[in-house]
């Protein structure tokens, strides 16, 4: 079976490619070059700071972010790669003439803004292809008559999903990287967000972490990610090694649909310190007991309660907690087997 899908983020690259390359032995491409966005076939949101905003993040994701581009054998390296991440697969690409010359068999938009862009190339060039919308997103529109398939890791979206044929999964990440280890520290605090969140809730989660860091000065904080003080971590093995140093993971993330720093820290069993509102309702709620997986920081003994758990007694029974919760809640095999049955129903 061949896939083409757009590239949103890497860890739902990924995702896709543990289920369809790695479980079922499928072919995964994604566009490569302008032609894509020059001929009307790709269209993502647009960099408002910048003086052609669509096109900048067009060129972003076909051009920019893809080099050593290898036509014989249709491969090209990431800036992922580039920056050290050996943990993610070579990208598999296809120009819009080789697109068109490409007989698939499923056709995955995993950005909204690129809907129509897809389906459009998929009438034209692949009208044998099924069109799977795909989805992790916190309330994300999805046009079901468009997209009569849909696979989405949000709760939201997916009850309001109108599409006849959808499935509820977990994006899986590599156990065989982030493997579970027992907490080494008990006062190191890390934060693993882009801005610390800096776009959410008008920057309540900045100020939220420096109002933390003043109030509790016996614990260490780090934050990893976009523009935040210790910057981004290649490759993922050493994200999961950084996550491994921490003894608690600090995420206030009020718009998360799937989450996977959280799924990421419950596997590594790392207690996450969030506000009671942030997974209400949403895939990554069941991993969230306060007091045994997670604390929150809305209860007004938060402080009191961080610092019995910082015991490494009491740290080791969160950790143990938080990992247990992860097996009974996450199966990345019985997901499978569940997109295996979703794709055998699309139309």
């Amino acid at each position: 079976m061949k896939v083409l899908a757009d590239f949103h983020h890497d860890s739902l690259w990924w995702s896709l490619h543990l289920v369809l390359v790695r479980r079922f032995g499928w072919e995964l491409y994604r566009p490569i070059g302008m032609d894509w966005y020059d001929q009307g076939y790709y269209r993502l949101y647009g960099h408002l700071r910048m003086p052609d905003p669509y096109r900048w993040i067009a060129e972003l994701y076909l051009s920019r972010s893809l080099y050593n581009y290898d036509p014989a054998t249709g491969t090209a390296i990431g800036v992922e790669a580039r920056k050290g991440c050996v943990d993610y697969p070579v990208f598999h690409v296809k120009t819009l003439a080789e697109a068109k010359d490409t007989d698939w068999d499923f056709i995955f938009c995993t950005v909204r803004e690129n809907e129509p862009y897809f389906k459009r190339f998929r009438d034209e060039y692949a009208p044998r292809a099924k069109l799977v919308r795909v989805s992790g997103n916190q309330y994300d529109e999805i046009d079901a008559e468009a997209y009569p398939n849909a696979m989405i890791s949000a709760i939201s979206t997916f009850r309001m999903c109108r599409s006849p044929n959808k499935v509820l999964y977990h994006q899986e990440f590599d156990l065989d990287l982030f493997k579970y280890e027992p907490p080494r520290h008990t006062h190191n605090i890390y934060a693993f967000m882009n801005d610390l969140g800096e776009d959410y809730r008008e920057g309540e989660a900045t100020a939220v972490w420096y109002q933390h860091e003043h109030d509790l000065p016996e614990f260490t904080f780090r934050s990893y990610g976009g523009r935040c003080e210790y910057g981004r971590i290649y490759p993922k093995r050493a994200l999961v090694a950084k996550m491994l140093q921490a003894s608690f993971i600090w995420h206030l993330k009020w718009i998360d649909g799937y989450g996977h720093i959280l799924f990421n820290a419950a596997c590594l069993g790392r207690p996450v310190l969030t506000h009671s509102a942030c997974y209400k309702d949403k895939i990554g709620e069941p991993l969230l007991v306060p007091g045994e997986t997670c604390l929150w920081m809305d209860d007004p003994d938060f402080y009191s309660n961080l610092r019995r758990a910082a015991r490494m007694d009491r740290l080791r029974r969160m950790s143990e907690a938080m990992r247990r919760r992860f097996l009974e809640v996450v199966d990345f095999t019985r997901d499978a087997e569940n997109i295996f049955r979703f794709l055998q129903r699309c139309r």
